[in-house]
């Protein structure tokens, strides 16, 4: 996971290069290599077995970072080829920060591609992770070819769930950066915690340890209603009973093998919010989110990590549509997106992915 290094002011962030075989992989990361200047990065070497290097990458990507005096970000990077070893690929995903897919745009591997995608989906469920929280950027390589794909084609071919892409062409280092970039942005939330998190401790005068100390839970049983906050807490084997629980705010919390039954909801109704807070993607237990007359324009794909919802309303928004990771959501029976700007061919999507669900157009 990343970590910051307070004395050296710089975040280590780790991030796997994944795809079928031939796609562009380690191209990706030699060009990002080649392009990085000589003291600002290491030599090759072997991490598990598995290749990888070590380079500065400048912290301008993320302007916010800035304000809290961080020189720069060291990238650990790892590329993961489809014939290794299993507990090879195992150790790197689930250490891992984020996931970038290398797809091969041509048509003669579209199968490929859509089969190596699935695998990585499979095992990250296996290792008790979701590929939504996981793979950040799917980059569409190999551009500069005669048989490679429309844009549209791959998308709909590939892209099941709706993941931010990019285009690529490795070998001249086209959008090899601009891959990077993504896949910090949106690692951005991750990053931050723990950068939020260790300067508060800083701030308190306590190590990090001592603050762990002070609010791990373990065995314990919880009985939660009206409003409860979920903030910088352990908990492990613990179980939770929720009565009506209305959770206010959930983040920087690690679970371990804990059990959530009852009722818990996140209600930011007519709170004039321009998109939905980022935390309520990790609060899986969640089954109900109400979101209804706000500004929201856009529902990140992160939303297919709820499955155990069952109640939606994203009533009088500015949505257009869902993402494709909505259909993830098998357990949803109600789901409100009255006077929102949703096309009859969306409508007509959603009822075909959600068959079990009472959808209010």
């Amino acid at each position: 996971m990343a970590y910051f290094d307070r004395e050296k002011r710089e975040i280590w962030v780790r991030i796997a290069y994944c795809g079928p075989a031939s796609s562009g992989k380690t191209t990706n990361l030699q060009s990002l290599y080649d392009h990085t200047p000589i003291e600002e990065r290491t030599d090759w070497h072997d991490v598990h077995g598995v290749p990888s290097v070590c380079v500065r990458y400048p912290m301008e990507i993320i302007e916010a970072i800035h304000a809290m005096d961080i020189i720069d970000t060291k990238l650990q990077l790892f590329v993961l080829q489809p014939d290794m070893e299993e507990s090879l690929r195992k150790k790197v995903l689930q250490t891992v920060d984020g996931v970038i897919f290398v797809a091969d745009s041509r048509k003669s591997q579209l199968r490929k591609n859509f089969a190596a995608l699935q695998k990585l989906e499979q095992e990250l469920d296996l290792y008790g992770e979701d590929i939504l929280d996981i793979l950040k950027v799917i980059q569409w390589n190999k551009r500069d070819l005669k048989d490679a794909c429309e844009i549209e084609e791959l998308q709909r071919a590939i892209n099941y769930y709706g993941f931010y892409s990019t285009l690529a062409n490795a070998t001249t280092a086209y959008g090899v950066f601009d891959t990077m970039k993504m896949c910090l942005k949106r690692l951005y939330g991750k990053i931050m915690n723990e950068v939020r998190r260790d300067i508060r401790d800083q701030q308190q005068g306590k190590t990090l340890q001592q603050i762990d100390q002070q609010t791990r839970y373990e065995g314990c049983t919880f009985h939660l209603e009206n409003k409860v906050r979920f903030e910088n807490g352990e908990f492990h084997n613990c179980s939770f009973y929720g009565n009506k629980a209305q959770i206010a705010f959930f983040g920087r919390c690690e679970l371990t093998n804990c059990d959530f039954s009852g009722d818990y909801e996140v209600n930011f109704r007519q709170e004039r919010l321009l998109c939905a807070p980022p935390w309520m993607f990790d609060a899986t237990f969640l089954n109900s989110m109400v979101l209804s007359h706000n500004r929201i324009r856009d529902i990140p794909i992160e939303i297919g990590r709820l499955r155990n919802l069952t109640h939606l309303d994203l009533s009088k928004n500015f949505l257009c549509h869902l993402p494709a990771s909505i259909k993830r959501l098998q357990n949803l029976q109600f789901m409100n997106l009255t006077e929102n700007s949703i096309d009859k061919q969306h409508k007509n999507w959603l009822t075909s992915q959600l068959p079990n669900c009472e959808i209010h157009f």
